[in-house]
């Protein structure tokens, strides 16, 4: 019976996880969305700022030493992340709650969240 239950489990698992590589669009809610059919672009990750380009053509920068907590639940953290989201997001603690969405997970980590973990900084999962 364990082994059946242990089958019933991966397979419903299995269809609750979502690949990757799944492209989403962005929802309206966002301060930029990211995907290479985007105009939007990260110019720069820097332990103080991340300087980027949003939809309208304008370069935009999120200054990464004013993104204190929210509560103290997250103290150590610059932001939240809902990679299993419709499309997957990142929101920092800036002063604007700056909101990036992307059209993957995939797309998210090697856009931007590679080059956070690589500095130290956090972010808090919400999925």
């Amino acid at each position: 019976m364990t082994k059946h239950t242990d089958q019933t489990s991966s397979s419903i698992l299995e269809r609750l996880r979502r690949p990757a590589d799944v492209v989403y669009t962005p929802t309206g809610r966002e301060s930029a969305f990211f995907g290479a059919s985007h105009t939007t672009q990260i110019l720069c990750v820097s332990s103080g700022a991340i300087k980027y380009i949003n939809s309208k053509g304008i370069e935009m920068s999120i200054n990464l030493k004013e993104c204190g907590y929210c509560n103290e639940f997250e103290i150590g953290y610059i932001g939240r992340r809902g990679l299993l989201s419709s499309p997957p997001w990142v929101e920092f603690f800036d002063k604007k709650h700056t909101r990036f969405e992307f059209e993957s997970r995939k797309y998210a980590y090697s856009c931007i969240l590679n080059r956070l973990q690589e500095m130290g900084f956090k972010t808090m999962d919400m999925d």
